[in-house]
């Protein structure tokens, strides 16, 4: 049967089962018959006696029984014949005199006869307990004189009612002192006087003064209870109060709740979930849970309320409606469930750790990486995973991690097997969504970067050493060079006048060349440790004698340049014949190509010394100028020009277009590192007559004496 529709006559059946017509029986003998709590049978045997269908007394500190008067439904009527101090007359009135005083002394009510001249004629042993309280006996005295204060009360009033309209009365009093007690009295007047049974309901006004209080403390929560319902619940299981909005019947109110029942008044699929929940809270036990009513999901919450001796004596209920807060979990859930499989879709390891640097998630790629599985990983902590003499170092990452706000670190993991793996870690702290401060990263296995840098460094260390040895084997050519090119010089000074003159001269270039081409190999390969001490230079003096040195009567010279710089004359000079030759060889103005062919960007040394070659280096009306900058100088010419595809190219070292005339490449590639070597800008470019521009920006001056 269900609890919440048991109903008081039920429960009178189960207690006839159960032997309540031959003896007392207890609330639990009750609820087994009836097959519900304990609490309810104790409620329903409650309302049974307060309706005078059966009697109850406590026995003992906890327990209480109930049991059957003698003539069944109703409470016996007395007859005062014989009860009022009156011998009677024998026979089959002692008999039935004797018999109904012993059952008055079984009842646990309080009882007490008066006949119609208002006297005492029968008091049993739970009257004269409660109401003697002189003492003095009370059979034989009148009413009126005993309880004075009675005259002009409700008890008065409502005994002289009785006994005027002979219509028996109920109704609860309030005993003034001595007793101090609320009373329910039930009065049955007859012809010859009045029966009164009264009980003690001071612990019920008790309890329904206290849900009084209870329901006015919870006027504000019900009044107020947000997106839910609460209520207060009596053993019966009726509201008492009620605020909110029932779930999922929004048509139900406060008015339509408070005194009814909770089974009845709720819908089937609700008072399924909330009756079990009411229940274990009137037997003292709390519990909370969620539960789906219709397509709504709710919180439920039942306590037991308890009055000041820890009885309980109500139950609390309240509800709210988390289909919001669910769908957002759920949202969550799948967002979460889908940012587990992406981040388990990734190669790299990915982890968090909380601020007491204990591994709060990872993906799949940390077990598979470090051999270890799930459950070993949660209870390790993610030093664990590096040799003793990096956790130092890994421990104080994860600390700046969190006190920067983002850490970068490389250290070789070591995996469950042993091995040794390389990873670089990146890591930014960030909040989560419960507030705390975590550690995210990811950790990309770098291998292959360790081993290429290894075969960089190795490449760089072989190079470096290649370069030692070329620079030394330079200056190795160049000292055995120097030797007979110096003799060379030395003996063609000493040759007779009669030599031939123009043999004598190419010789003597040569061995120049020779000299300029040692001077240029050792810059471009030995850079600054190849110059000397910078000293004070004078632009234009020094460049007006390189272009006399040339011997170049068809091309003219323009010096525009004031500037003294700090620099080696020597490869100054070279500069300045490089860029001259260039001009001269590939500038002529009988020279231009018809088409976009590059010219030559060489040095003309490198040509053999014949009469058409002599020819071609007049330069034929070539004009060069050397100019000015804010901070350099230029050397221009008017010549074809270098084509803007190739302005960079003309610097690499080998670059030339006139291969089949002996050029090498090197003159312009000694240029561009010789402005390499004193850090000076050096760019081709047009110049503004069309042909070449050469420009050296950043050149350092010499200070001027003051």
């Amino acid at each position: 049967m269900t609890p919440g529709r048991i109903s008081p006559e039920a429960v009178l059946a189960a207690s006839e089962r159960a032997g309540i017509r031959d003896e007392p029986v207890t609330a639990s003998e009750v609820a087994a018959e009836v097959g519900c709590t304990r609490r309810t049978a104790l409620n329903k045997l409650d309302t049974l006696a307060d309706r005078g269908t059966i009697r109850t007394k406590k026995v003992g500190a906890r327990s209480r029984v109930w049991w059957l008067p003698d003539d069944g439904d109703a409470p016996p009527e007395p007859a005062t014949a014989g009860l009022d101090g009156v011998p009677p007359d024998g026979g089959e009135s002692d008999r039935l005199e004797s018999e109904f005083r012993e059952m008055f002394e079984r009842i646990s009510d309080a009882f007490y006869a008066l006949d119609d001249d208002w006297q005492f004629t029968y008091v049993n042993d739970r009257a004269e307990e409660l109401i003697d309280y002189r003492d003095a006996g009370l059979v034989g005295q009148d009413f009126w004189e005993v309880f004075e204060w009675a005259t002009d009360s409700t008890l008065g009033e409502e005994y002289r009612t009785a006994m005027e309209t002979q219509e028996p009365t109920a109704f609860e009093f309030y005993y003034p002192e001595p007793l101090e007690a609320w009373y329910e009295v039930s009065a049955y007047p007859s012809e010859t006087g009045l029966s009164v049974y009264f009980r003690d309901i001071t612990d019920r006004k008790r309890r329904e003064r206290e849900i009084e209080e209870y329901r006015s403390q919870y006027e504000t929560l019900v009044e107020n209870f947000p997106n839910g319902a609460v209520a207060l619940v009596d053993p019966d299981l009726r509201y008492e109060v009620f605020g909110g909005s029932p779930e999922s019947t929004e048509e139900l109110t406060r008015t339509d709740l408070e005194g009814k029942g909770v089974r009845e008044s709720l819908p089937e699929e609700l008072a399924d979930v909330v009756v079990p929940g009411y229940e274990a809270a009137l037997d003292g036990e709390s519990s909370e849970f969620e539960a789906a009513v219709g397509d709504r999901s709710y919180r439920f919450h039942f306590l037991p309320v308890r009055d000041d001796a820890g009885d309980v004596f109500a139950a609390l209920g309240m509800s709210q409606d988390v289909t919001e807060r669910k769908e957002r979990e759920r949202r969550l859930q799948r967002y979460q469930e889908y940012i587990d499989a992406v981040l388990d879709a990734i190669d790299d390891v990915f982890y968090i750790l909380d601020e007491s640097g204990q591994f709060r998630q990872w993906n799949d790629s940390v077990p598979a990486v470090t051999g270890y599985r799930d459950e070993e990983i949660a209870s390790m902590s993610p030093l664990e995973f590096f040799d003793e003499s990096d956790r130092t170092r890994v421990a104080a990452a994860i600390r700046e991690g969190f006190e920067n706000g983002s850490v970068q670190i490389e250290a070789e993991t070591v995996t469950k097997a042993g091995d040794r793996v390389p990873f670089e870690f990146v890591a930014s702290a960030l909040d989560s969504p419960s507030g705390d401060r975590v550690l995210a990263g990811v950790g990309r296995d770098i291998t292959e970067q360790v081993e290429r840098e290894r075969k960089l460094e190795a490449a760089v260390d072989e190079l470096e050493a290649s370069n030692e040895r070329l620079e030394s084997f330079a200056s190795m050519l160049a000292h055995e060079l120097r030797n007979p090119v110096t003799i060379g010089q030395i003996y063609t000074r000493q040759l007779p006048d009669e030599t031939d003159s123009t043999a004598v001269e190419y010789v003597t270039e040569a061995f120049d060349r020779i000299e300029d081409m040692i001077d240029v190999m050792l810059v471009l390969t030995r850079g600054t440790e190849a110059v000397g001490e910078r000293v004070p230079v004078d632009l234009a003096a020094v460049a007006r004698s390189v272009w006399d040195e040339l011997s170049v009567p068809d091309a003219t010279l323009t010096v525009a340049v004031d500037r003294t710089i700090r620099a080696d004359e020597t490869y100054v000079r070279h500069l300045f014949r490089n860029l001259f030759e260039n001009a001269v060889e590939h500038g002529s103005t009988s020279n231009r190509p018809e088409d976009d062919d590059t010219v030559e960007h060489c040095s003309t040394g490198d040509q053999p010394p014949d009469a058409e070659a002599t020819a071609e280096r007049d330069g034929r009306g070539v004009a060069v100028t050397v100019g000015d900058l804010q901070t350099g100088f230029y050397v221009a010419d008017d010549g074809a020009g270098i084509p803007p595809d190739e302005r960079d190219a003309v610097f690499e070292a080998g670059y030339t277009t006139a291969a089949d005339g002996g050029g090498t490449g090197l003159g312009l590639a000694f240029v561009q590192e010789l402005a390499d070597v004193y850090g000076w800008e050096c760019t081709a470019t047009e110049s503004d007559a069309g042909g070449a521009r050469f420009e050296f920006r950043d050149v350092e001056r010499d200070p001027p004496c003051l």
